[in-house]
């Protein structure tokens, strides 16, 4: 997908993924639906930590709540502003490519549905 982008063929990459290998591949806009296990931040005030910091410690310095990585939780809302940046891209873009998903849960199943109802053409693989 990163070269695919850097050759101009891909605008944009949406993942359900945590894990940031979109953007160790070279991947430059890469929208996060379900958070990054790299943005490490406080339960409870939100202050943010590095990766080291929550590896040597699991409590916060500033209220002593409990550090966690920013992933989506079951049960908890998707990210607002990266599902908002995967609508909009969803429904300016040519061409949705889909793969490795089966569209069961929503919202995520929704943005090949706003691509089509944009008359874009959607290819699942």
């Amino acid at each position: 997908m990163a070269d695919w982008e850097k050759r101009g063929l891909v605008d944009a990459v949406v993942t359900q993924n945590v894990d940031g290998y979109h953007q160790l591949a070279g991947s430059r806009k890469v929208y996060e639906l379900h958070g990054s296990l790299t943005d490490i931040y406080c339960d409870i005030c939100g202050k943010k930590y590095t990766e080291e910091v929550y590896l040597e410690q699991n409590c916060c310095s500033e209220c002593n709540g409990k550090l966690r990585p920013g992933i989506v939780l079951f049960g908890e809302m998707l990210p607002v502003q990266a599902f908002q940046s995967a609508t909009e891209a969803a429904a300016i873009c040519r061409t949705m490519l889909v793969i490795g998903t089966s569209l069961q849960v929503p919202p995520a199943n929704m943005l090949p549905v706003e691509a089509q109802n944009h008359g874009e053409r959607v290819i699942r693989a």
